[in-house]
């Protein structure tokens, strides 16, 4: 099945190279036998396919801002709460706050009279509620952006450069030079009805990771000429 390409090829070359010439001599077609015989010998054996997962773990936090981002940054919020309107909460500050100005005298009569009046004035204020805010946020503790296995700089922890994009890759020995190389996780499709169920092994080769492939046609593909077995 697989000369017939590679016959037509190389007739249809020699035909086309050929189609303005009124003969083809014997030197012609000792060149065109040659070509077939050659491109006949190039026929490679079908490979192993092997798929490979490029395992991405998304940040977890923001980056930290640079001085200039920081600057633009402030810059841009100083200039949105100066053209901003009063929230609902500033609007009851500054009518809480008009209301205490222009009648204090009758607040302290209406509170020495009647107690019941008193129960009813004495509620949660705005400036009251903001107050025990600020002063819950104080109290709160960030948690921090450099983890344990940052400062032990633990490569094999996913906890770590949580403002960064991570990707898992393997150690594998060449076979051919002796030399280690980083690889994507992969594993030889052995008979699966499909890629996507070869893919879903792979995971499972790299420990125990809680992996959501996206897709079930591949992103991307490449033919190799080295013959190592895939990491198992």
């Amino acid at each position: 099945m697989l000369r017939t390409p590679v016959l037509v090829s190389s007739l249809t070359k020699y035909l086309i190279r050929f189609a303005s010439s009124s003969a083809i001599t014997k030197a012609d077609l000792g060149a065109l036998s040659s070509s077939i015989s050659s491109d006949d010998t190039n026929i490679q054996t079908p490979q192993n396919i092997a798929v490979a997962l490029c395992i991405q773990r998304y940040p977890h936090l923001s980056p930290e801002m640079s001085k200039l981002e920081s600057d633009y940054s402030d810059l841009i919020e100083k200039s949105e709460t100066a053209e901003s309107y009063l929230s609902d909460h500033e609007l009851r500050i500054k009518r809480e706050l008009q209301t205490t100005q222009q009648k204090p005298k009758e607040i302290a009569t209406s509170t020495t009279k009647s107690p019941s009046t008193s129960a009813a004035i004495a509620v949660e204020t705005a400036q009251d509620f903001e107050d025990k805010m600020n002063k819950e946020f104080k109290q709160f503790q960030f948690a921090l952006r450099q983890t344990d296995d940052d400062k032990t700089n633990n490569i094999k922890s996913q906890n770590r450069k949580l403002d960064q994009n991570l990707l898992l890759i393997v150690q594998r020995k060449n076979e051919k030079n002796g030399k280690d190389e980083w690889i994507f996780p992969q594993k030889l499709y052995e008979g699966e009805k499909s890629l996507r169920m070869t893919a879903d092994q792979v995971p499972s080769i790299c420990g125990n990771l809680n992996v959501q492939i996206l897709g079930n046609a591949p992103w991307a593909w490449y033919k190799s000429s080295d013959k190592t077995d895939p990491i198992k």
